[in-house]
């Protein structure tokens, strides 16, 4: 029987950890940490040491010496409530997951705290105001980007887990009943994908935060417009802010879109199941089946094969169709005058805007040299502009107010710079 290292970590030490100790002696005993990782939560300490000794190598130090690193580089703890039993910290436990993709679902709850939290900071921003202080608002732009990032983070893990998990029940090692199934689904349905839909989707909590958040966002740039740096950061973080806001709707449709099959499968084979289950239960009560009418509400259709031909109905529905002669198409219309000012190539504007570089605002570029269209078809053309990857853009610093006869539109302008073929 192994004997222990002495019992000086029955206590847990707190004191600060050298990172490169810490990565280096990963590095150097990483099938020990991987064994750690994948053997469970929860290890007595003879089974501690004697894994320690089965991953020793003669060119290692003592095992002793390797377990007490261990528990001074704070890799492993003692299990809270337990005696002599240790776990791998919970802080790495989740960077191994992160690094081996054994990701944990998170709750919705917890996203939710998030965008509480982004909330709160950019309101503190604001309150910045006139007073200003650039570090200050250096120091809450950092803040809220830091959390915006995570955000971004935890959803794709959520994304990647449900995937995971869905994945593992389509090829469960041992077979699963269909309410096993659906119990699964249902639970991944029911606790994750519903209030994160709930929660995300156009128009709800989500969309109001990251809103307020912009319109917070913009006023400060537009406070700190002396300071490039500050502003700079500011447009950063809206632009964090934009991805965050692609990134959830991308990750719960396609989480959705990998659950919404099975859910549906699976709920109706438990319906079935469940109407068959109710069914038997009904015959098993009743001496007289015939007078519950069973036969004519279950009868089974009966049907003779016959050659296709000998089909009389059939046979005379063809002939109509080979004898049938179609009417001329309908004829397609030339566009009115108002619809062809509508159709403008995005290539002619193209060619247009190249003979009028640099362009300082090239929202108001279109509306001056397009009076004629619709503001959507304005806005349309202005999308194809920012989506073209041939054209060198970037934004100004300060935003623009854009007045026409029945809209007020604030935008940061568009710089077009060159264009290239």
């Amino acid at each position: 029987m192994p004997v222990s290292a002495p019992n000086r970590y029955h206590t847990v030490n707190m004191r600060s950890v050298d990172p490169k100790r810490h990565i280096r002696f990963i590095g150097d005993h990483f099938d020990l940490i991987d064994d750690l990782y994948t053997g469970g939560n929860a290890y007595a300490r003879g089974d501690l040491f004697a894994l320690v000794r089965q991953h020793r190598s003669p060119a290692d130090p003592s095992a002793e010496h390797v377990e007490g690193q261990l528990h001074d580089l704070q890799i492993v703890d003692e299990r809270p409530g337990a005696t002599a039993s240790y776990e791998l910290q919970p802080q790495l436990r989740r960077y191994l997951d992160y690094l081996f993709t054994q990701h944990r679902l998170g709750t919705p709850e917890r996203i939710k705290a998030l965008l509480v939290e982004v909330q709160s900071l950019a309101e503190r921003l604001e309150t910045t105001g006139d007073r200003i202080s650039l570090d200050r608002a250096d120091r809450y732009l950092g803040k809220i980007g830091d959390t915006l990032e995570e955000l971004r983070a935890y959803s794709r893990r959520n994304r990647e887990a449900i995937v995971a998990a869905i994945v593992k029940l389509r090829s469960a090692d041992r077979p699963l009943s269909s309410r096993e199934r659906y119990g699964f689904i249902l639970e991944l349905w029911e606790e994750y994908l519903q209030p994160l839909r709930e929660l995300i989707d156009d128009r709800k909590f989500a969309a109001r935060v990251f809103d307020g958040v912009e319109r917070k966002l913009n006023i400060v740039q537009h406070k700190v417009a002396e300071d490039s740096a500050i502003g700079t950061h500011a447009q950063s973080t809206i632009d964090r802010l934009a991805r965050l806001q692609r990134d959830l709707m991308d990750d719960l449709h396609a989480a959705i879109a990998e659950a919404a099959p099975l859910y549906e499968k699976l709920r109706r084979e438990s319906l079935i199941a469940r109407g068959a289950g109710q069914l038997l239960s009904v015959l098993d009560e009743h001496a007289d089946v015939d007078a519950l009418g069973l036969t004519a509400w279950f009868a089974l259709p009966v049907w003779k094969f016959r050659d296709l031909f000998s089909d009389w109905d059939l046979q005379s529905l063809l002939r109509e169709v080979k004898h049938h002669e179609p009417a001329a198409p309908p004829s397609i219309k030339p566009p009115t005058e108002t619809q062809q000012r509508r159709l403008v190539p995005w290539d002619k504007v193209k060619t247009h805007m190249q003979e009028a570089l640099p362009l300082d605002d090239a929202f108001a570029w279109l509306l001056e040299n397009y009076p004629a269209l619709p503001l959507t078809d304005v806005l349309r053309l202005y999308t194809r502009l920012l989506r073209d990857e041939t054209m060198t853009v970037a934004f100004a610093k300060k935003p623009q107010t854009y007045v026409s006869a029945a809209y007020r539109i604030q935008a940061t302008p568009l710089q077009v710079t060159e264009m290239t073929t």
